[in-house]
């Protein structure tokens, strides 16, 4: 699937901190006036924010329209699996096994305006096999094992391959290789937010163990059962690990000046341990009563 994504990038004029062309007057937040000829000395300009620039595109539409830079962005999923299943009746046809088999794999690629393809799969595993037991006309007992594992991960376009905010110098945010990227740069006068997905990853192992019996008596058909589940749960994910800097023009009437300048007006950043791991055990027991009316 392709569709068009339309942003506004700074121009090349802005990113060397000349606004003589854009309007209003950006003021020095030292002194409080305007920087002569509204542009910011060289000198002035962070390094943090000229390493980040990079990752701006060029706009390659009008650099005056407020849009003026258009993308394709490409999604793009597979999937693909199998089902197998089975019976055999066993010892004089009074005991019967069946089991299912199942596999299922799905991957996904996404594309960003700024050209970031991030990638997502997960899979799922089912194996499920039961073995009835007719004991007589009038009782039958079942037991049925169930097992299945998913997993699902997100990874973002430079996890494990470049470290964008540690070489633009930005420090105190995670620095684990899975979570490698760009912060999420935010500005309030339009300028496209610089962002990458959050890398995720999850795991869920489940067994369960049902075993139930049947019994007729006269009218009534009782059932006996009882449920035994054990999952374990393993999640990994940051939802703010690089951290997120908001530029609203605050300092010098220009959020892309306050961005140049490194003021941010607001900053966050996720703490604590991400890995979260769990096991969740359940039982349950039942007694039923079919009653039957005679014809």
């Amino acid at each position: 699937d392709v569709q068009s994504t339309l942003g506004r990038m700074p121009t090349l004029a802005e990113r060397n901190g000349d606004f003589s062309q854009s309007g209003g007057f950006i003021r020095d937040p030292q002194t409080g006036q305007p920087f002569p000829d509204n542009q910011i000395p060289a000198d002035r300009i962070s390094p943090e924010a000229a390493a980040l620039l990079a990752y701006y595109p060029l706009p390659n539409g009008d650099p005056n329209n407020r849009t003026n830079h258009q993308a394709s962005v490409l999604t793009s999923s597979r999937s693909n699996g199998f089902t197998f299943s089975t019976g055999r009746q066993i010892v004089n046809n009074r005991n019967q096994l069946t089991g299912t088999t199942s596999y299922n794999r799905t991957s996904s690629h996404t594309s960003s305006l700024f050209g970031f393809t991030d990638r997502s799969n997960g899979s799922n595993v089912g194996i499920n096999a039961t073995w009835t037991n007719r004991i007589s006309p009038f009782l039958q007992s079942r037991v049925s094992q169930v097992f299945q594992r998913s997993r699902t991960e997100t990874l973002p376009f430079f996890a494990n391959v470049r470290n964008v905010s540690g070489e633009a110098g930005i420090t105190g945010n995670d620095q684990d290789s899975s979570n490698w990227g760009p912060p999420l740069l935010s500005f309030a006068g339009g300028v496209s937010s610089l962002s990458d997905a959050a890398f995720s990853s999850s795991r869920t192992l489940t067994h369960s163990t049902t075993g139930d019996i049947n019994w007729t008596r006269g009218r009534h058909n009782f059932q006996f059962g009882g449920l035994m589940r054990a999952s374990d749960i393993d999640s990994l994910a940051q939802a703010n690990a690089r951290g997120t800097f908001l530029f609203s023009g605050s300092a010098t009437g220009s959020d892309f000046a306050d961005f140049l300048l490194g003021l941010p007006q607001t900053s966050s950043l996720a703490l604590g341990n991400a890995d979260q791991s769990f096991r969740a055990w359940s039982y349950a027991a039942y007694v039923l009563d079919d009653f039957r009316l005679k014809p």
